[in-house]
C-alpha cells in the first residue's frame, strides 16, 4: 500500500508543476495533466493488487494464473467499451488498460486468498507472532526485474515523443498493443515453470537440462509466433486504426524478433528467483535497460520506431540472453554449495512474498 501512495505522491507532485508534457514530450489537451496524473496513480495501485498472482504461483494453480490474465484484457475492453458508450473520448482512453489491470489483479488476489485458506485472516492481526526473517530477502531485486521490464517498453515511446515525429509514435503505439497480446500469451505460459523450478533445486543438473529445454522451447515456439505476427501487423493495424495508420513491414519485424528475444530469456527470469541470483538479474536488467536507452536515443531521429525496437532487442540479446548462456549454469550448480538455502517446499509456500 505504501507504494502505491509514493506512485500517487509522485504523479500529483508532477501535475502541481505541470511537468507531464515535458517528460512526455508530447500534449493533446488541457485534460492531459489530470488523465495522466489519474493512469500513473492508477499503476501505483496495481503493484499490491497483483500479489494474489504471486500467491497462486506459490500454491501451484498456474491455470488460474490464466483466467486472471485473460480477464485483465476482458475487463480493459469492457471499460473501453462503457467509456465510449458515455461521450468519453481523447487522452481518457489511457486509462482502461489500467483499470483492467486493476480489476483482474483484485479478482485474482480474491481467488488466492479463497484457494490458499488464507482467506480473510490476512487482514487480523496476528495473535502469535510469526518469524519473517528472510522472507523478504531479495524481493526488491525481483520487485525491480517485475517493473523494468514493462518501462521498457514504456521509455521507448518517451524517446520516440521526444525525438522522432509524432506518426511514428503512433505506429510504435499500435505495433506495441498488437505484440502485447503476444507477448501476455507467452509470459503467462513462463510463470508455470517458476514453481516447477522451485521444487528442483536440489537437482542441479536436471534443473539445467530443464532450464536449456524450455529456452529452445520458447525460442522455437516464439520464431513460429513471430510469423503471423509479422503477416497479420499491417491488415490488423489498418482495421483497428480505421486506415489512419499505417504498419510498415519492417516495424513489425523488429518487434517480431523483439519477441524471440524476450522469449528465450524467459526461463532464465523463472529460474534465478534466489536473492543472489535476483540481484544478478537486476544487475543485466539494468545494463539492458542502459544500453537500450543509449542506442534508443542515438537511432530515433534517423530510423524512428523500427530501430528503436531493434536496438532494444540487441541489447535484451546482449545483457541478457548472453549472460544467461554463459552464467546460469555455473549460478544454478552453485546452490548445492550453499547451505543457507531454505526447502525448497518452503520457499515455494511463501512465493507470494515478492510483490
Amino acid at each position: 500500500a505504501r507504494v502505491s501512495f509514493v506512485v500517487a505522491g509522485v504523479a500529483v507532485a508532477v501535475m502541481m508543476f505541470d511537468g507531464w508534457g515535458a517528460l512526455i514530450g508530447t500534449t493533446t489537451g488541457p485534460e492531459d495533466r489530470l488523465a495522466i496524473t489519474v493512469a500513473v496513480a492508477l499503476f501505483g495501485v496495481t503493484i499490491p493488487a497483483g500479489l494474489g498472482l504471486r500467491i497462486l504461483i506459490g500454491v501451484d494453480r498456474a491455470q488460474l494464473i490464466v483466467v486472471v490474465m485473460v480477464s485483465n484484457s476482458l475487463f480493459a475492453l469492457l471499460v473501453t467499451a462503457g467509456m465510449y458508450a458515455g461521450g468519453v473520448r481523447g487522452i481518457w482512453y489511457v486509462l482502461p488498460p489500467l483499470i483492467g489491470a486493476l480489476l483482474g489483479n483484485l479478482m485474482g488476489t480474491v481467488l488466492a486468498l479463497r484457494v490458499s485458506g488464507l482467506g480473510a485472516s490476512v487482514f487480523r492481526r496476528a495473535i502469535v507472532a510469526i518469524p519473517t526473517k528472510g522472507l523478504l530477502e531479495g524481493s526488491l531485486w525481483l520487485f525491480v526485474v517485475s517493473v523494468g521490464i514493462p518501462f521498457g517498453l514504456q521509455a521507448q515511446r518517451i524517446v520516440l515523443s521526444h525525438l522522432s515525429s509524432p506518426l511514428e509514435l503512433s505506429r510504435y503505439a499500435l505495433m506495441a498493443q498488437l505484440y502485447g497480446l503476444c507477448w501476455s500469451v507467452f509470459s503467462t505460459a513462463a510463470l508455470a515453470f517458476w514453481p516447477i523450478f522451485v521444487k528442483r533445486r536440489s537437482a542441479a543438473e536436471q534443473t539445467v537440462s530443464l532450464w536449456l529445454m524450455s529456452t529452445l522451447g520458447f525460442g522455437l515456439v516464439a520464431m513460429v509466433a513471430a510469423v503471423p505476427l509479422v503477416l497479420l501487423s499491417p491488415w490488423l493495424a489498418d482495421v483497428l486504426s480505421g486506415n489512419t495508420i499505417d504498419i510498415p513491414s519492417v516495424l513489425a519485424g523488429a518487434f517480431a524478433i523483439l519477441l524471440v528475444a524476450q522469449c528465450i530469456h524467459l526461463p532464465s527470469g523463472m529460474l534465478l528467483t534466489k536473492p543472489t541470483e535476483a540481484r544478478w538479474q537486476a544487475g543485466c536488467l539494468a545494463a539492458m535497460a542502459v544500453v537500450t536507452t543509449v542506442a534508443a536515443t542515438a537511432v530515433a531521429p534517423t530510423t524512428g520506431a523500427a530501430g528503436v525496437v531493434l536496438v532494444t532487442a540487441g541489447a535484451v540479446v546482449l545483457c541478457q540472453f548472453i549472460p544467461d548462456i554463459a552464467w546460469v549454469p555455473r549460478l544454478v550448480r552453485q546452490r548445492s554449495a550453499d547451505t543457507s538455502t531454505p526447502p525448497a517446499r518452503i520457499e515455494l509456500s511463501t512465493a507470494a512474498r515478492i510483490s
